[in-house]
Order: structure tokens, then C-alpha cells, then sequence
């Protein structure tokens, strides 16, 4: 049976892709197969309260716990505090509590409207099939992007219009654009800046009218790209699906590698008693021991957390940073020996293809890897703006003493994490915008000494928690509001949950320091059964 909001987001595709090809390929669920490859998954469960289908994000719940819809949660509903023997450790606490936890999914926040099958959606409109967006409209098989507008398939992105399976900042008009910034009508491009009219070029900054990194006269390049936009939107048409960026840099393989000489690069310097300081500071502020020695942590910190991934420059030799939310492409595509670095790129910004074969291009799969395999390279690291004392950072934007994550921006003092924005004093987290001193939290934004908290908002001096807003001083809370000195979602007396608090974390200093991991997580609690 139609569904409306499916009806509008049709008409969207077909109106960018007449902006984006010159015409009209077909119906858009035509192509979800193909527009949501390279998209992480939402995961599909079941409401235990009503059965219905409920879109989750991260797929790090344990398999056994129990979810709901967000509209499903009844924020006035009341608990009895747990008894002395419910609170004397934190496995008795997870017991008494375990029929209180309902992970949630279909999180539709704010002024939105027109939304289906879709999850952590703030302020936006006519969304289909996606994830993390806030602040758009018309955007379906996508995920983490902001201020964007008809966007389809779309990866991390922001400000962006009318693009199709791209990814990158202030983009117009583009297909299969990867990590490019401020850039209008690119097509097959990867980390391109600043350019207007781009081609199957890499690396490239103020460039315009460029294919395979060569500028044409304005002429020559737009019958060259009235034709190759004929023949995708042709091949479109026909199967549904064209090649990826990726596909080209892969096949690029077969054909040999730059023999570009790549001027050394100075190494910078890094401080890493910064990290190791703050590290120190925060355990002592959120568990109320200082702990030291952050890499023996590692494992722990990295605990549902996109880790960066490592491989080998073919062009230098050196070891190469990729960015954790970007390394899956490394799965999906046989890459790795086609990666290398932010440096390295930008040097093959500087080469083009020749002449003649920048005006032969076409749709033909061999043939286009053969004239690309010198610039034909993939590259997960984009590091802007004013950075000081970052260490196996990548995409990293105006952020100091940071170590070991990536995603940093305007953020300060973290290590291993994945996007913390406007933040400062983070360790093993993921997505936390806006927060301080905080350890293992995710997805979550105005947060204040937080230690596993999941979904939240607004929060602090909360633990062991899951969509919470505006509490604090609380413990082992889910799906609550305005919540002060609770357990399991019940108020205890001030003195009575201080003395709780003071035994837990008493007990996860310890198990840290004596293991260097804890039994139990944010993602495990609702299972009742440790990791």
C-alpha cells in the first residue's frame, strides 16, 4: 500500500535526479537495494510492549534484551526503590532492575514530521529508511547528517543538496562523492575542496571544469559530462544500480600504482602526558579513583566504539590511519592496498591524467581504471583547522591533545572515541556532542560526569543509564525524565543513594584496576547476562 510519506520522498528523488543526471531514472524503491549498500543497516526488533516492528541503530544490545517504540514510554509511570539487599552490589542492582529496561528504538524528536522506518530523527522531515539525521528534509536510505535536503544514499554528511550516494560538507549536486567539502557537480570524486564541475578526480582543491584531475576549456568539459550523464542515468535506468567510486579505485588495482615521488613529511610532535593527565583526572572525578596508563585500557575503552583501522601506503610505505566510521568501506571494497593519506592525496591533487585520456572517459568499467590508476586512490583521513598534539587522529577538525579515535571536532583532551563534537575530557565513547568529563557514553549530548550512559540528553553525575533527560545524581535508569538520587527509576533519600554510589563506584574502580575491563556495560544490562 503507498505510503505518503514514501509518496513525497518519490517525487524528491525524481526531481534531484533530473538536477543531478538531467532526467528521470525511475521509482525510487527501484533503487533502495542499491542507494542503502554502503549504509549501515538499521536493526529490526519487535516491541515488547505491542509487538510493532521497532527501528534500532546500534547493534550492540545484547540479542535477549527487550525494546519498545519511543512513543510506547510512559514517562509518569512510578517505581518502588530497591530494598538494602537489592543495592548491596551492582549484580543484585541489575537483578532487581532488569524488568525496568526496555531499550528504544523509532526516536523521532522535535519539530519532525513524515517519518517511517527510520531512528534518532530531530527536527526533520519526510525522512525514509535512515539514521542519525537532524535538521533536514527529503532524505531517505542515509545516516549522520545535518542541514541536508534531498539526499539519497547518502553517508556522513552536512549542508548539503541534491546528492546521491555522496558524503562530505556543503555539497550541490553530486553523485558518488566521497569526503568532499564545499564542492558543486562532482561526480566519482573523492576528497575534493573547494571546486565547482568535477570529474573522477582526487585530491583536488580549486579546481574547476577538472576530469581525472585535469582542468578542460569550459566547453569541452560540458559535452564530455552531457555524455557520461547520459550513460549512467542510461545504465540507472536499466539495472537499477551503477558502479561505485570505490569499484573504480579497486579495479584501479589491476593496472599498477602512482609513480609519484612523495616529498617527506615532517613528523610532528606529540605530548601524550596531556592524554595521559586528563585520562587520570576524569576516572578520578567520574569513579572517584585516578587511574593511569590509558593504553592498558584500550580494549575496555574501544568497547562498542568504530576504531580506527591501520594499512600500509602503497605509494610511501608508511603506516596509514583510516578513520573508524569509514574503515567498513575497506570490507566492502577489496581497498586496502589503494589507501593511503591525507598528505599523500593532496600531493595526488597536484598530478593528472593526460589529455587524451581525460576526453576517452566513459562508462566502460576497464578502460576508466586504466586511466585512473595513478589518481585513483582512497583516503579516510581529513584533518582541518587549527590542530595541536592529535595522535593517530583521523578526520580530525580544530581539536587538541586528542589520541587514538577520530571524528574529533572542536573537541578537546580524548582518546579513543568516535565523534565528539564541542566536547572536552571524553574517553571511550561515541557520538557525544556537547559533554564533559565523561567515560563510555554514547550517542548522547549535554552530558556532565556520565559513565555508560546510552541515548541521553541533558545529564550528569548519571551511570549505567539509557535515554534519560535532565538527571542527575542517578544510577541504572531507563526511559525517564527529571530524575535526582534514583535507582532503577525510584528517588531514594539523598544519604541512602550517596552511600549506593559510593559502593558502586568503589567496585568498577576496583574491577578496572585489577582487570582492566568490567563484567557488565550499557548494552548488556537489559539482557541481565554480562558480556
Amino acid at each position: 500500500m503507498p505510503d505518503p510519506v514514501y509518496d513525497s520522498l518519490n517525487k524528491g528523488w525524481k526531481s534531484t535526479c533530473k538536477i543531478v543526471f538531467g532526467e528521470d531514472i525511475g521509482e525510487l524503491e527501484d533503487f533502495g537495494p542499491w542507494l542503502e549498500k554502503d549504509i549501515h543497516p538499521l536493526r529490526l526488533e519487535k516491541s515488547a510492549v505491542s509487538g510493532r516492528e521497532v527501528e534500532i541503530s546500534i547493534p550492540d544490545y545484547a540479542p535477549s534484551s527487550r525494546f519498545m517504540s519511543f512513543d510506547e514510554i510512559d514517562f509518569g509511570r512510578k517505581f518502588q526503590p530497591l530494598s538494602i539487599n537489592e543495592v548491596k552490589d551492582i549484580d543484585s542492582i541489575v537483578e532487581a532492575v532488569r524488568e525496568r529496561i526496555y531499550y528504544t528504538g523509532n526516536l523521532v524528536l522535535g519539530n519532525s514530521s513524515n517519518v517511517g522506518r527510520s531512528n534518532n530523527i530531530v527536527d526533520s522531515h519526510y525522512i525514509w529508511k535512515s539514521n542519525r539525521i537532524s535538521d533536514s528534509k527529503y532524505i531517505a536510505y542515509s545516516q549522520d547528517s545535518r542541514y541536508c535536503e534531498y539526499f539519497f544514499g547518502g553517508w556522513v554528511g552536512a549542508i548539503n543538496s541534491f546528492c546521491i550516494k555522496s558524503g562530505g560538507g556543503r555539497l550541490q549536486r553530486c553523485f558518488e562523492a566521497f569526503d568532499c567539502e564545499s564542492t558543486t557537480s562532482a561526480y566519482y570524486c573523492a576528497l575534493v575542496q573547494n571546486s565547482q564541475e568535477c570529474m573522477f578526480s582526487f585530491g583536488c582543491r580549486s579546481k574547476n571544469y577538472i576530469i581525472g584531475n585535469l582542468p578542460l576549456p569550459k566547453g569541452k568539459y560540458e559535452r564530455i559530462k552531457q555524455e557520461i550523464l547520459a550513460e549512467i542515468a542510461q545504465a540507472l535506468g536499466r539495472d537499477k544500480r551503477v558502479f561505485s567510486l570505490f569499484d573504480i579505485i579497486e579495479r584501479a588495482g589491476k593496472y599498477g600504482k602512482s609513480t609519484l615521488k612523495v616529498p617527506p613529511q615532517k613528523e610532528e610532535k606529540f605530548n601524550k602526558q596531556a592524554i595521559e593527565s586528563a585520562f587520570s583526572h576524569t576516572t578520578a572525578l567520574v569513579l572517584g579513583r585516578e587511574l593511569s596508563g590509558i593504553d592498558d585500557y584500550s580494549k575496555f575503552l574501544l568497547g562498542h566504539v568504530q576504531a580506527n583501522r591501520s594499512a600500509k601506503s602503497p605509494l610511501t610505505g608508511k603506516k596509514v590511519i583510516a578513520a573508524g566510521f569509514q574503515a567498513y568501506f575497506m570490507d566492502l571494497y577489496d581497498i586496502g592496498k589503494r589507501t593511503i593519506d591525507q598528505y599523500e592525496i593532496d600531493e595526488i591533487g597536484k598530478t593528472a591524467i593526460s589529455m587524451e585520456e581525460a576526453t576517452g572517459v566513459g562508462l566502460e568499467m576497464d578502460k576508466l581504471a586504466r586511466a585512473l590508476y595513478p589518481i585513483a586512490y582512497a583516503c579516510f583521513q581529513k584533518n582541518n583547522g587549527t590542530i595541536t598534539n592529535v595522535k593517530n587522529g583521523a578526520v580530525v577538525l580544530d581539536s587538541s591533545d586528542c589520541y587514538e579515535g577520530c571524528a574529533y571536532s572542536s573537541s578537546k583532551k580524548c582518546a579513543y572515541c568516535f565523534w565528539p563534537r564541542e566536547s572536552e575530557n571524553i574517553f571511550g565513547s561515541e557520538i557525544t556532542w556537547s559533554c564533559s568529563f565523561c567515560i563510555k557514553c554514547f550517542h548522547s549530548k549535554k552530558l556532565t560526569r556520565c559513565f555508560e550512559c546510552d541515548n541521553c540528553e541533558s545529564c550528569s553525575d548519571t551511570y549505567y543509564s539509557h535515554n534519560c533527560e535532565n538527571s542527575r545524581d542517578s544510577m541504572f535508569c531507563f526511559n525517564a525524565k527529571n530524575l535526582a538520587h534514583s535507582i532503577g527509576n525510584a528517588q531514594l533519600p539523598p544519604e541512602k543513594y550517596k552511600g549506593v554510589k559510593s559502593a558502586v563506584l568503589e567496585q568498577i574502580a576496583t574491577e578496572l584496576e585489577k582487570k582492566k575491563t568490567l563484567k557488565w556495560d550499557i548494552f548488556t544490562l537489559g539482557a541481565g547476562k554480562a558480556k
